[in-house]
């Protein structure tokens, strides 16, 4: 398909004469938000995405991920679709894939403001002898930097601003299919350029949860999108104190490419030049490529940037002063000794799973219920007696502050 540039002269030019300092109301709201901002729920995240071993895009997990998106991004107020293609690979022949699209309308849009990131992992590497990804399709791929980091910031950032209004037209999109050529980014930048879509920008976030010393984010961008890499820089610079480069790539085996493709401006936020070390490979686990503190930092970052970009205008409730979320799990007897039974409260995502977490948000065992309810007995995934304590249940596509809290006696 050819490039076509798709953005108006007269819109560019608005944007380019724009501010880049961001006004006193506008820093005020997005820093009340940005220090909502839940370390907890990355860690969570990222550790649930990384316990279903692979998400690799041929695997039986590849659907069940893809649902508990939908369904955590329906429970959360968003107007949420599933876009299924066709993923066509020389070694996978043809499949299916999906990806979740998540959209509001702005109050008053110049256009559409998108931010994706990929669910699917991969192991691509043959150091270990033990083959593939496409060997195996099942074979470990935990992918919990790429891409569990970026994952896990969108849902953060799609709970933050479930109650948000913007003046531009918002896209949060997950993305299938990224690590056997951005065919879902690919089949969802084409379907908006077929639309004659007027796409400001798309903000790729593809690995971020790693850093050594560094403490520093690359902008990948190709030399259509300079403009729009500068201003990402800028709005980086003032919401955080992360340090900022720039680099002119016009080929990349990312989801912005995709957009580069239609003719659209869009920029790839990576972890600096300490890179993960275990990209692509079975080493890709919380333990060795998430640095709690620098992920939190580039979520708060990422959520600065979007809100700006996008035109934040109120929030339903003022930050920190939103009544609790209600509970989605019930458990009965809590405290309990030997067993409990959960039950799902009124969900209109339907969830089956339940998801058992320490209080360091490590995740314990799943749990599939049945008509609703699921009797635990007070051990993890291994069988193991858990210690007396207090445990976290929530669905399995839910969130922290939508679970339970549960208190296992001795």
């Amino acid at each position: 398909m050819k490039p076509r540039p798709i953005v108006p002269l007269a819109c560019l030019l608005a944007l380019l004469a724009a501010p880049a300092a961001p006004r006193a109301d506008i820093g005020t709201t997005i820093g009340q938000l940005q220090a909502m901002v839940s370390g907890v729920h990355l860690t969570q995240d990222v550790r649930h995405l990384e316990a279903f071993g692979t998400r690799f895009v041929a695997s039986v997990n590849a659907p069940v991920v893809v649902q508990e998106l939908y369904d955590e991004m329906v429970w959360l107020g968003w107007e949420t679709g599933i876009e299924e293609f066709e993923v066509r690979h020389p070694q996978l022949g043809t499949i299916a894939s999906w990806n979740v699209i998540a959209r509001r309308e702005g109050t008053d849009p110049d256009g559409l403001l998108v931010i994706g990131a990929h669910w699917d992992s991969i192991d691509d590497t043959t150091a270990d002898g033990s083959g593939t990804s496409f060997d195996d399709h099942e074979k470990s791929a935990p992918g919990a930097d790429d891409n569990g980091s970026g994952v896990a910031v969108l849902l953060e950032l799609a709970q933050l601003l479930a109650g948000t209004s913007f003046r531009q037209d918002i896209e949060i999109c997950f993305f299938g299919a990224e690590e056997v050529g951005r065919q879902g980014s690919g089949m969802h930048a084409a379907s908006l350029a077929d639309q004659g879509a007027v796409v400001l920008g798309y903000l790729n976030v593809d690995m971020v949860g790693f850093d050594q010393t560094t403490h520093d984010c690359l902008i990948f961008h190709n030399t259509a999108s300079t403009t729009l890499a500068q201003e990402v820089q800028t709005l980086g610079e003032t919401y955080s104190p992360i340090l900022f480069e720039t680099e002119i790539i016009e080929g990349s085996n990312s989801d912005a490419w995709s957009f580069w493709y239609e003719g659209y401006m869009g920029v790839s936020i990576w972890e600096g030049h300490d890179h993960a070390p275990h990209a692509n490979d079975d080493g890709d686990t919380f333990a060795n490529c998430i640095t709690p503190p620098f992920h939190l930092a580039m979520a708060k970052m990422v959520l600065g940037v979007f809100c700006h970009m996008a035109g934040i205008e109120t929030v339903t409730a003022a930050p920190g002063t939103a009544g609790p979320v209600p509970p989605r799990v019930q458990a009965w007897p809590n405290p309990f000794h030997g067993s409990t039974t959960l039950r799902l409260a009124a969900d209109p995502a339907g969830a089956g799973r339940l998801a058992v977490y320490d209080a360091a948000g490590r995740l314990l065992r799943l749990l599939e219920t049945a008509g609703g309810s699921v009797l635990w007995d007070g051990r993890d995934g291994h069988g193991h007696r858990l210690p007396a304590g207090v445990y976290y249940v929530r669905p399995a596509s839910g969130r922290l502050r939508g679970g339970s809290r549960v208190v296992l006696l001795d």
